[in-house]
């Protein structure tokens, strides 16, 4: 152990005992990466001597499971639990003037910010309060499967969901104001569900996003790729823009989602035929990228319903139901 001027440099292995290290009364704050790498550590309590913390005073200690926090920490750097994979729950004294204790997750007093999830969390519930997921606040969650996003959340900050391998799925509500880069960082974020009636966050941060594959715009239900194409699309309100980007666009599949979209929303079927000269392809592209609810919503659209099917559209229909079955292994009535 190392102690300069009142502040905990470093811990070694030796210097911790049964799982657990007890800090000194005299040290006021502890240094940047002060237990960094330490295999014992599985406890720990910071007592009330404790104001300051370095960034990343427990990275990579990966058997560290609980943490109780001082009543006087006034700062908790987002690299603080960097890696602490096993970290089960984080509790703090409700005399903390900033941060608040709610189920082993650290929330901000007033419960308007999530600030660090212990990546064992296998479900949570978001208070409606929330505004703001800070930085790196569910890294590692990695048996996080599902995560409601209250409505009236607006920032969603750097890595938040980095490395939650097993979250497949994420609603993202209208209120959304910004979306950092590396927000879904190494994560197997599929799918991304959003509501087409305000984006108000830079939708390039999503193309950074390797394993999301499609976005599904909630009000019809109508997967579309993660394309530069679809955000230029969503980014413009004007029907005519929109009409442009369908025109400008080289992938197949985007032309016939946008197509589709344009017409359930603003009833324009001049595109109508990027559509029917693709349902193989766009539909393939929901079976391997989505779900059957929006395979099944887009075969029941009005689209169908505007004229008899050609020979070469039932021909697709019948070939997208074959693999269909290939793929999912049971029927799907067409």
């Amino acid at each position: 152990m190392k102690i300069n001027t009142n502040i905990l440099i470093k811990v070694d292995e030796s210097d911790i005992k049964n799982g657990t290290f007890e800090i000194p009364e005299t040290v006021i704050g502890i240094s940047d990466w002060a237990f960094q790498y330490s295999k014992k550590l599985q406890k720990i309590k910071i007592p009330d001597n404790v104001k300051f913390l370095g960034h990343g005073i427990f990275d990579n200690c990966i058997n560290l499971k609980e943490v109780i926090l001082s009543q006087n920490i006034e700062e908790l750097p987002y690299s603080t639990f960097n890696s602490c994979d096993n970290l089960e729950k984080i509790e703090i004294s409700k005399e903390n003037k900033k941060y608040y204790s709610r189920n082993g997750v650290i929330y901000s007093k007033d419960l308007k910010k999530i600030v660090c999830c212990p990546p064992q969390k296998e479900r949570i519930l978001l208070p409606k309060t929330i505004t703001t997921i800070k930085r790196n606040a569910f890294m590692g969650c990695s048996k996080l499967t599902q995560i409601n996003l209250p409505e009236g959340l607006k920032n969603i900050e750097g890595c938040a969901f980095s490395r939650c391998t097993n979250l497949k799925n994420i609603y993202l509500p209208s209120s959304i104001k910004s979306l950092d880069y590396f927000t879904f960082f190494c994560s197997n974020v599929k799918q991304i569900y959003l509501n087409d009636d305000e984006i108000k966050f830079d939708y390039n941060n999503l193309l950074n996003c390797s394993s999301l594959k499609s976005i599904v715009l909630k009000n019809k239900g109508i997967p579309i790729p993660n394309t530069e194409d679809v955000y230029e699309f969503l980014k413009n309100k004007n029907i005519e823009k929109r009409k442009k980007v369908i025109q400008n666009s080289n992938n197949s599949i985007v032309k016939a989602g946008l197509s589709l979209y344009l017409y359930e929303n603003d009833k324009t079927i001049e595109f109508v035929e990027n559509f029917y000269n693709n349902i193989f392809g766009y539909g393939k592209f929901i079976i391997d990228n989505s779900s059957e609810i929006e395979l099944k919503n887009i075969l029941q659209s009005k689209i169908f319903k505007l004229n008899e099917f050609s020979k070469q559209a039932l021909f697709d229909l019948k070939k997208l139901q074959k693999y269909y079955q290939e793929q999912k292994l049971i029927e799907l009535e067409l």
